[in-house]
């Protein structure tokens, strides 16, 4: 079927929304695992890695389909995560607090 050329920017503006729409809901599954990470990496060394791996990965798509504020905490939490890894930063209470609000933050704007 050919289309009309005024309507091939509303069939890209279309599937632009859908992908936006399924991108945020996979996002906030990952923002809620991320929490998880987050709860239990200061007594599993195993989850702090896996928090700083998956905090980069949101980091890296997050702004692309337009979330902003989901990108900038995750790329605190992962250079921060990864400064503790490579023993730059102590792992403290305090530290974990404020990534956790840092992620609060940014699940506020995405998981309404």
């Amino acid at each position: 079927m050919l289309m009309m050329p005024n309507e091939v920017p509303m069939v890209i503006e279309e599937r632009v929304s859908r992908a936006r729409t399924e991108y945020r809901e996979k996002l906030c599954g990952r923002v809620e695992e991320l929490a998880g990470l987050l709860a239990a990496a200061p007594s599993d060394p195993g989850c702090l890695a896996a928090a700083q791996r998956l905090a980069h990965r949101i980091y890296g798509s997050a702004g692309t389909f337009g979330f902003a504020a989901v990108g900038e905490a995750a790329r605190t939490i992962d250079q921060r995560l990864l400064r503790v890894l490579e023993g730059k930063e102590s792992s403290s209470p305090s530290l974990f607090e404020e990534l956790a609000a840092a992620l609060q933050t940014a699940r506020d704007s995405l998981c309404r």
